[in-house]
């Protein structure tokens, strides 16, 4: 009966579909691989206009007749297994366990209805009527062969004639492959020491191993910039834990005048992690002071951290076209603060300067979609953990004399430094020309003739610190039980929880302005 045995084993299978719209396609949907209509394209039609020779180097169009379908087969796995027992030391009962944990993800996504790029280039480029009457990529005197090309009329509309064997040239079969692991070994004991006048003094300690690794691997001819899907770079990284903890309970002080009980707890754990994100001591201290049976307090000291995680640290990014509002826009932008027009001075650009869209047009709104993607959320292998103070002070009512209702009031402060947070363009943005913090302008890039924002290095970054405080309250009433025409018709719960926010600062660099969000609804 001391020893005891278990495992668990799980297989789950998921397939999903998904369908989007069809691409709304331009000439530079990627930048990096402009796709032009030829100025020796059959289907030109600047050449009906006279033209000839010059080919078209602004066009879009939705390819409507490709809807975009993703289908994705995910597997998961999990197993554990363990012994626990228990045993008398000193008169004191101990209980220990030990065991391993595996857990497993594996997805496969296959695509259709993006465009392949390199295709429709060809496709768009060069072409002639054969002596068959049909229209053949290449010259007369250097011909594609038809099985290897198709012409594309991309600017007739959808269902035009001739176009259904293009549009099975373009079509993209796009194929990515995700997958995480997982393992995890853990031992773990607990019992109790001695005996004080108040209690049993309890002890706990444990270790735990960790190792977790991941990939994603998207399609090759995407991840390239040679589809017009987004494109993401690939992502694989591992990274290995080990931490050792120990608990110690004490009951100081039980059932005497004005101390029905005073239980004092402490926690600590200590963190190793490869991959340079380095070590971590932290410590928890934790009290409840119940001076009679209604009426009861508790208080915590907490230090807490957290490892960056694989995507955090790995992650190749993916392109966006997530808009954004450049603060030197003279009608959209933030000109009117002195500051930002310096800022905006010292970059080359005018008082009347404007953002354009993907027409070269001035936008007409703020945070408008870019003219091409720039790529986002890419890892930082700098990273380092996020540390935390933590500290409460509260209290818990229960008046005897109305049974099932409670009171509680808590009052709450937080600080975290070294924050991981994911950095936007607009943020970026702000941060270069709203505070002056030099290290976000140094992710910024500008055309050098037209002013205009080209990238902008969205990733992960210890952003600063951030606090907060502020009072949890509540109170909680169980309505007593009563039969309607004698029949049980359940339990009824009152509940009312609130929070007043009293603090809430951030400073995102040691260079920028420490910021108050109280009182902004939408942060």
């Amino acid at each position: 009966d001391n020893l005891r045995f278990h495992a668990t084993g799980m297989y789950a299978e998921r397939e999903s579909d998904q369908t989007i719209a069809g691409m709304p396609l331009q000439s530079t949907t990627q930048a990096g691989y402009p796709v032009y209509i030829s100025a020796d394209s059959i289907y030109n039609p600047l050449v009906e206009q006279g033209a000839a020779g010059q080919d078209i180097t602004s066009w879009n169009r939705r390819i409507t007749e490709l809807r975009r379908q993703t289908h994705t087969d995910a597997k998961s796995y999990h197993f554990d297994v363990g012994l626990d027992g228990d045993f008398e030391l000193n008169n004191h009962d101990w209980h220990w366990d030990a065991g391993v944990n595996y857990n497993k993800w594996d997805a496969t996504s296959r695509g259709t209805g993006n465009i392949n790029l390199i295709n429709l280039k060809n496709a768009l480029g060069p072409s002639f009527i054969n002596a068959q009457g049909v229209g053949q990529c290449g010259t007369a005197d250097d011909p594609i062969s038809l099985s290897s090309c198709v012409p594309f009329n991309i600017l007739a509309g959808p269902g035009a004639a001739g176009n259904a064997a293009a549009l099975k040239y373009i079509n993209a079969l796009t194929l990515s492959r995700q997958s995480s692991e997982v393992k995890q070994y853990t031992a773990n004991i607990g019992g109790g020491l001695f005996n004080l006048p108040a209690g049993e003094v309890q002890f706990a300690f444990g270790f735990e191993h960790r190792d977790l690794s991941g990939y994603d691997q998207p399609d090759s001819m995407s991840s390239a910039g040679y589809t017009s899907d987004l494109a993401s770079q690939p992502t694989d990284g591992s990274y290995h834990a080990n931490e050792f903890y120990g608990e110690l309970n004490i009951p100081v002080l039980a059932d005497l005048p004005g101390a029905k009980k005073l239980n004092v707890d402490v926690q600590s754990r200590y963190s190793d992690y490869s991959n340079g994100i380095g070590t971590m001591f932290r410590t928890k201290y934790s009290f409840v002071y119940q001076p009679f049976d209604d009426l009861m307090f508790r208080g915590t000291y907490a230090q807490g951290m957290r490892a960056p995680a694989l995507m955090d640290t790995f992650g190749g990014g993916s392109q966006t076209f997530s808009g954004y509002t450049d603060p030197c826009d003279s009608k959209f932008g933030a000109t009117a603060n002195p500051q930002v027009a310096a800022a905006c001075r010292q970059a080359g650009l005018g008082s009347n300067f404007r953002q354009t869209d993907a027409n070269g047009k001035p936008v007409t709104q703020a945070g408008a979609q870019p003219p091409s993607a720039y790529l986002s959320g890419v890892g930082n292998a700098g990273l380092k953990p996020e540390t935390s103070i933590s500290r409460s002070l509260g209290l818990v009512y229960s008046p005897s004399y109305v049974p099932g209702l409670n009171f509680n009031v808590d009052f709450y402060s937080i600080r975290i430094d070294n924050m991981i947070s994911a950095v936007g363009a607009n943020y970026i943005l702000n941060q270069c020309y709203q505070q002056s913090s030099q290290a976000y302008c140094d992710r910024i890039t500008r055309d050098s003739t037209t002013g205009q924002v080209t990238n902008v290095q969205e990733g992960n970054a210890n952003l600063g610190w951030m606090s907060t405080s502020g009072y949890q309250f509540g109170f909680q009433y169980n309505v007593p039980k009563f039969d309607v025409a004698g029949r049980d018709i359940g339990r009824f719960q009152v509940t009312l929880d609130g929070n007043y926010l009293q603090s809430f600062k951030q400073q995102s660099s040691p260079d920028s302005d420490v910021v108050s969000y109280v009182g902004q609804w939408n942060y």
